[in-house]
């Protein structure tokens, strides 16, 4: 019976609209194979590698006559053909070890991500068409209890087909062997891959290998005397060449069915880490520029001598620059102290490293121009930079800007600790920062307008400059207008500015190269400098790492 509300909840049943013995509506029975097409006709609108399995299925099933199907089911379907498989791959098939020897260097949280990647690549090879022999080497014997004891709910199965925990001594990794590594300049080839025999995937968390462990896996590979390749990631497709263990594993299990590397890939990588819509827009508008490019060459320059010893500037209880203190990182984030790239040691390093080149192309515009004596650092923040050039160059009077008042105090605190007398302290906005003297301008990792605006003051000064560029998007309101950017409209300066912010390091390359060629632009014709260009630092200290560098007469 339909029922009607009627008033306040009174309840009044409605006029039958059949008869109560009448006979219920015949449905045609379905065959266990139309049964097994309607639920593969489900499964395959799956995004992913999911999906593709079961889409093929499906294409399988449909392409079977009734008597094939029939006797498909007879034999046990796809669940036979998937452990005769499985038993092919062990004794005989292409074998996949993932190497988990990174486990000391990661954090808890990274772990059980990846144990739960763990978890999805034996699922997609013990149900995959064309599985590998999965094993695991290097690993401890708490992850594996972490991974098949079910702690933490990491993992539903205690054992899984196809995959094999191997506790004793792995066998020698010979070529050839190859060892899959994002950081690897040589790509996998079709030739490479007929030659192989075995692959070795770095057990390392994507978010790991775009951190502090970058070129981890490179390094393992050379440790172990093989062939690092990377997979053919397109870079229009992929913001990022790195991807999670899974990823790798059911990219190789759908190009073992049949796809090519293109489809495999454009298949299993998450939507998160595609290059968005414009990328297409992006490409079109970096080959416009690319005349700016050829112009303005980037000309990478490498640290000339070993890394200094900061000496005075690190004595016993100032910790440095940009470390933080043990007890406080311990205190907030105790899963923090087991990640050695996230301590604080690492970004201590590689900001000496930063200083240190930025010295030496400091030292280099003094020989050229031997008379310069007033420095200004722009966006000076806590010192760094300007603290070690007026301690490294005592007859320079350094002039350090910034807006932020306790950085500054910080950066004074450290001039008095260390007897520094030639440094100066300004709080000010850097657009309003005015000097009768200035005679070289440098900043390190200046964001977005501030870029803009130390070089407008060196050329406002026609003086000397050594900027490091940084982060495109910020400090818009100091950008200036863009009548001043050459051929460039507004709306394609936006786009530019949003390249060159982009995670996928070739695209972000492209952006700031085209960029910071602009900025040079403004100073063609200009008779004096003597020499104008672009430098780079190596990737290892940043990868905002791209230096405006000129040298005035």
């Amino acid at each position: 019976y339909q029922r009607r509300v009627r008033g306040a909840g009174s309840i009044e049943p409605m006029e039958q609209t059949s008869a109560p013995d009448a006979a219920p509506a015949e449905h045609p029975k379905l065959t266990c194979a139309e049964r097994q097409l309607a639920k593969l006709r489900k499964l395959a609108l799956q995004p992913g590698f999911w999906g593709a399995l079961y889409g093929g299925r499906l294409a399988q099933l449909e392409r079977m006559s009734p008597e094939e199907r029939r006797t498909f089911d007879s034999t046990g379907g796809f669940k036979a053909r998937q452990t005769a498989a499985l038993e092919l791959a062990e004794l005989s098939g292409p074998r996949v070890y993932i190497d988990l020897g990174y486990e000391q260097l990661m954090g808890e949280a990274q772990l059980k991500h990846l144990a739960r990647q763990l978890e999805n690549c034996s699922s997609a090879n013990q149900f995959a068409d064309s599985p590998v022999a999965l094993t695991m080497i290097h690993h401890t014997p708490e992850f594996e209890g972490r991974v098949l004891d079910n702690k933490g709910s990491e993992c539903k199965r205690k054992s899984v087909p196809g995959t094999v925990w191997l506790r004793s001594p792995p066998p020698s990794l010979e070529p050839p062997t190859l060892y899959l590594s994002p950081d690897a300049a040589r790509v996998l080839t079709p030739e490479l891959e007929s030659q192989a025999s075995a692959y070795v995937i770095g057990g390392l968390e994507d978010g790991d290998i775009k951190g502090g462990l970058r070129k981890a896996s490179l390094e393992r590979a050379g440790e172990l005397g093989l062939t690092a390749v990377s997979l053919p990631v397109d870079p229009s497709v992929c913001m990022h060449p790195s991807l999670n263990v899974h990823t790798v594993v059911e990219a190789m299990l759908l190009r073992r069915g049949g796809m090519s590397w293109a489809e495999a890939l454009g298949t299993v990588i998450p939507r998160s880490k595609k290059q968005p819509k414009a990328a297409k827009r992006w490409s079109s508008l970096l080959a416009a520029q690319s005349h700016h490019v050829v112009k303005w060459p980037l000309i990478p320059v490498a640290l000339e001598g070993p890394l200094l010893g900061w000496g005075r500037l690190e004595p016993e209880g100032r910790r440095p620059v940009g470390e933080k203190e043990e007890e406080e990182s311990v205190s907030q984030n105790p899963s923090k102290r087991q990640r050695p790239h996230r301590s604080g040691k690492l970004y201590s390093a590689r900001k000496k490293q930063q200083v240190q080149w930025m010295l030496e192309r400091v030292k280099a515009v003094l020989e050229q121009a031997p008379g310069i004596t007033q420095v200004v650092d722009v966006a000076c923040g806590k010192g760094d930079l300007a603290l070690m050039i007026a301690h490294t160059f005592p007859h320079l009077q350094v002039t350090g800007v910034d807006v932020n008042l306790p950085a500054l105090e910080q950066s004074r605190e450290s001039a008095d600790e260390l007897g520094i007398k030639n440094l100066k302290l300004v709080e000010c906005c850097a657009a309003e920062f005015s000097q009768e003297s200035v005679q070289l301008v440098v900043a390190l990792h200046a964001c977005g307008g501030l870029a803009d605006i130390a070089l407008n003051l060196a050329q406002a000064h026609g003086c000397s400059f050594v900027l490091c560029t940084c982060c495109f998007c910020k400090h818009q309101g100091l950008i200036p207008p863009a009548a001043t950017w050459d051929d460039v409209s507004v709306d394609q300066l936006k786009a530019l500015r949003s390249i060159a912010d982009q995670d996928e390091p070739r695209t972000m390359a492209g952006g700031m190269h085209v960029i910071n060629a602009l900025r040079l632009s403004r100073l063609e014709g200009n008779s004096k400098y003597t020499e104008v260009s672009l430098r780079s630092f190596p990737t290892e200290f940043s990868r905002k790492n791209v230096v405006l560098y000129g040298v005035a007469q």
